[in-house]
């Protein structure tokens, strides 16, 4: 699989980054901010400026999600597997940071004012903190089927109580695919992350033909958002 990653960046074949993909979570996440700062409700990160929370960004590819973060001042981590989308990061949406570099037997990490991209594996890397959002748009469809319960269980393990998870995938019912992003039923989603409370969902249907994904022309997907929160 990590081939397939490499190939597709190599290649530039990134359907995932396309106009619009980030629409819900730039509604969204800086309403959660403001209620956050806002309402009392405790933040993970009481030895930062202002109580800026704390976000992560699983499989981040060069997703403007981390930098849209950034800009409203959360300290971000974000990490991938692949080198040329975190160098991305760094010299196209962060150039003007300076970053220091350390490197470790499992990941290499850049760190700067409020930033963390970490180039590695995110189950073999280390993650010593819980995050006050995370924002999952289809890292969780990119990992194999069979290794989704080992990502679920620690996804949860960082999110802080009180955290928010901001989830996208997609619903294709009984289609399957033989490469990312793998379709999941949103009961299974439900099921995978039931120890946390369902906020909100919404979703988007599409024709199989019209994504950049599939190769479908009679059947329909569903792009599906789901917002989950930790209790204490």
């Amino acid at each position: 699989m990590n081939d397939y990653w490499s190939d597709c960046w190599k290649n530039a074949h990134t359907p995932w980054s396309y106009q619009g993909s980030d629409d819900l979570a730039i509604k969204r996440i800086p309403e959660y901010i403001a209620e956050r700062l806002t309402e009392g409700a405790p933040v993970t990160s009481h030895d930062l400026p202002n109580n800026s929370l704390r976000t992560f960004v699983p499989l981040c590819g060069d997703s403007p999600i981390v930098q849209f973060l950034h800009e409203h001042q959360c300290t971000v981590t974000a990490i991938d597997l692949i080198p040329s989308p975190i160098r991305e990061l760094r010299e196209q949406l962060f150039s003007e940071l300076t970053f220091k570099k350390t490197t470790t037997s499992t990941h290499t990490t850049w760190k700067a004012e409020r930033l963390s991209l970490i180039e590695g594996d995110f189950f073999a890397c280390s993650i010593d903190q819980q995050f006050d959002l995370i924002y999952d748009r289809a890292a969780l469809v990119a990992i194999e089927p069979q290794r989704r319960a080992q990502y679920v269980e620690k996804i949860m393990s960082l999110l802080a109580p009180h955290g928010r998870l901001f989830l996208e995938f997609f619903d294709v019912g009984e289609f399957s695919a033989s490469h990312p992003p793998f379709p999941i039923m949103r009961q299974t989603v439900r099921q995978l992350f039931t120890p946390l409370h369902e906020v909100s969902f919404s979703e988007q249907r599409k024709k199989i033909a019209d994504s950049p994904f599939y190769e479908s022309p009679d059947e329909e997907f569903s792009r599906c958002w789901i917002i989950f929160e930790k209790a204490r």
